[in-house]
């Protein structure tokens, strides 16, 4: 998997954005390290052990990964359709990532691995550099107050680290039923030079939970699909 991305500095930061779930320090000191044995989970809170665990794991594979996948349904049928790839889900709440782990065991899959904890941490700590086929954003919580809007997953500093995880050419898909949600990636991802607005992921994308209730109740859905080219050349 290559080098990760260490450093004080960086810890700092993240910290001071409003980490959801603390850091696997602080957990650990506050007595509240959530113990789960499963053989798809990936226990960061080992650190370089999980970041072998992973390397192992992915090899030459391509990977694709989702933030906050919820219950699961989106990364199960994912890992379902792209057999041959490997698919990395980052979730916060622990309830819904055992929920996850129940359907991707009762389906038979076995080409993904499900991590615990804020993914701005975890990532530049586990991902390699330069390793990421796709990332999926698919429903994000907008974090309407004003005082958590440093919780919300997409800004500059993130799409930085991000940035470094990807592949050339690698896909990135948001999408959300709340406008606001698609207006704030478009901030930062359309105005970023290295990254285009393809408008089609020129792949089948299953659909989510969350996806599946708007449809229920008749809430319209958007997503926005982009690349990352790299630097333009001048």
């Amino acid at each position: 998997m290559g080098k990760r991305l260490q450093g004080s500095d960086q810890k700092t930061n993240i910290e001071q954005r409003g980490l959801v779930g603390g850091t696997p320090e602080w957990r650990l000191r506050k007595g509240r390290k959530i113990v789960i044995d499963h053989p798809l989970f990936l226990d960061q809170d080992e650190g370089e052990a999980c970041a072998r665990e992973l390397a192992s794991f992915v090899g030459e594979a391509q990977v694709l990964l989702e933030v906050g996948f919820g219950k699961g349904q989106f990364l199960l049928e994912l890992a379902r359709m792209n057999p041959q790839a490997r698919v990395l889900g980052f979730e916060v709440r622990s309830k819904y990532l055992k929920i996850a782990l129940r359907r991707l065991e009762k389906a038979g899959v076995d080409n993904a691995r499900l991590v615990l904890g804020d993914a701005r941490w975890a990532m530049p700590r586990l991902v390699a550099p330069q390793s990421l086929d796709a990332f999926f954003l698919m429903f994000p919580d907008p974090w309407w107050k004003k005082r958590h809007h440093k919780k919300r997953f997409l800004d500059e500093q993130t799409l930085a680290t991000l940035k470094s995880l990807l592949k050339p050419n690698a896909l990135l898909v948001v999408r959300s039923d709340v406008p606001l949600v698609l207006d704030l990636a478009n901030d930062i991802l359309g105005a970023d030079p290295e990254i285009v607005n393809v408008g089609d992921a020129g792949m089948d994308l299953p659909v989510t939970d969350r996806e599946r209730t708007c449809a229920e109740t008749g809430t319209p859905v958007d997503q926005m699909v982009y690349r990352f080219i790299g630097e333009r050349e001048v």
